[in-house]
């Protein structure tokens, strides 16, 4: 996966900025944007544009069985596998150690990074669920 292409997403979903709205990015789609970024279908297709605050995300993730299910069903019925060990570029579902929170992240040279209101960042986590990303058309694997 190459780096620069992993820091030129990070740029792209800061600029589109941490929120719920339909037009930003959360940590539940940001995950899956990388994937259709990197070329790929879109995990988040089903739930794009459910809800517009962080109330209704909230109850939309509860309603769903939580983020982990969410994420799963998303990734799934987009193609991706699951895997036991995830290499950079792959995705995630992961628990956020600082804060305890379960989040969507992406996995590069062994640390998860997720998005939040700080921005897009790295976290201490351990993960729960992991997907391989499909080859990326601008060869996002190493």
């Amino acid at each position: 996966m190459s780096e620069k292409l992993l820091q030129t997403y990070f740029q792209h979903a800061y600029a589109k900025g941490f929120g719920y709205q339909p037009d930003c990015v959360d940590c539940c789609r940001f995950p899956a944007d990388w994937i259709v970024f990197c070329g790929g279908p879109d995990p988040a297709a089903r739930w794009r544009g459910r809800y517009e605050t962080e109330g209704k995300a909230l109850a939309f993730v509860h309603e769903a069985g939580g983020l982990v299910n969410i994420l799963d069903l998303g990734m799934t019925s987009a193609g991706l596998q699951q895997v036991g060990q995830p290499r950079s570029g792959d995705v995630g579902c992961v628990v956020a150690r600082a804060c305890r929170s379960v989040v969507g992240a992406i996995y590069c040279d062994d640390v998860w990074w997720t998005i939040s209101e700080l921005g897009v960042l790295p976290v201490a986590a351990r993960c729960l669920r992991a997907w391989r990303i499909p080859e990326c058309q601008w060869s996002c694997q190493q």
